[in-house]
């Protein structure tokens, strides 16, 4: 059941490089649909956990290191995410999203939690020649800003990595759902700023309905289910055999936007992939 779980919100995660592009920026914003995405994840979560977990922050100090998760988790994960999507391609964001782990590694390395060995530094060159070189092609495209784009993409995968590291002494001490439910609540506030214009000048009554329909999928699946599922899977197996699932992630991604004509791929794109994928295998690869 575990792995079933992985395996939907990878299909979900790759849907949503493609479904996002239908909704912005001709219809509505990214930083307006981070906070569209927060709104309703503060809804479900906290009623979730109002309902079910009915769990309280022991320590005081503990707000503040929610607080800090929050910043690299949502707020900059999501604005440099999607503001970063808006300007480049699926395969390329998607791509770019599997450097998470080599991030992760470097961060542990440098707080002392991991010892690095020549393979992971194998995996780490490995992992950053494929990324730069994607970041260099990008500035060839033809796309206005793809560079731009994937760089903000990066920076994303970067954010990510700090909360990921910064989040494990919390999930330790509490409940998942607890920790994600106070992460939405800070991140989506600080987005505020970010988003409100960009919200305020959505035209709700000139959105196509399949526009509307993409935005439901964000939010249902790609926010509310996926979360919840990630949560609640990360219980029964470690999260080495989750991370796994991010090589399918691209390559669904791929399918996807070739399909509905939003992104083409190349053989310059299949030899970067070959050195992100092999990076990501070397450093997560045990002894």
């Amino acid at each position: 059941m575990a792995h079933l779980f992985l395996i939907t919100t990878t299909v979900i995660g790759g849907f949503n490089y493609s479904i996002s592009k239908i909704v912005m920026p001709d219809f509505i914003q990214p930083s307006a649909i981070i906070l569209i995405r927060g709104a309703s994840a503060i809804l479900f979560f906290w009623i979730f956990h109002l309902l079910f977990i009915k769990e309280k922050i022991t320590e005081r100090k503990d707000y503040l290191k929610l607080l800090i998760c929050a910043i690299f988790g949502i707020t900059a994960n999501q604005i440099l995410f999607y503001e970063g999507l808006n300007l480049t391609t699926p395969i390329n964001a998607s791509l770019l999203q599997c450097v998470v782990p080599i991030f992760v590694l470097i961060l542990s390395v440098w707080m002392m939690q991991e010892k690095l060995t020549w393979l992971k530094i194998l995996g780490i060159l490995s992992g950053a020649t494929g990324a730069i070189l994607l970041l260099l092609a990008s500035k060839n495209t033809e796309l206005t800003g793809a560079q731009k784009g994937d760089i903000m993409v990066m920076f994303n995968a970067i954010s990510y990595a700090i909360f990921l590291v910064l989040v494990r002494p919390l999930t330790h001490k509490y409940d998942p759902m607890t920790v994600v439910k106070w992460v939405f609540l800070f991140g989506t506030i600080m987005s505020i700023p970010f988003g409100y214009n960009q919200l305020m000048q959505v035209n709700w009554t000139t959105i196509p309905h399949y526009v509307l329909l993409s935005l439901a999928f964000i939010i249902l699946f790609a926010t509310i289910i996926n979360y919840y599922l990630n949560v609640g899977v990360l219980r029964y197996v470690p999260t080495s055999v989750a991370g796994i699932y991010i090589y399918l992630q691209p390559v669904i991604a791929s399918i996807v936007a070739i399909s509905m004509g939003k992104d083409s791929f190349s053989y310059e794109k299949l030899a970067f992939s070959v050195l992100i994928f092999g990076g990501v295998y070397l450093v997560s690869k045990k002894k």
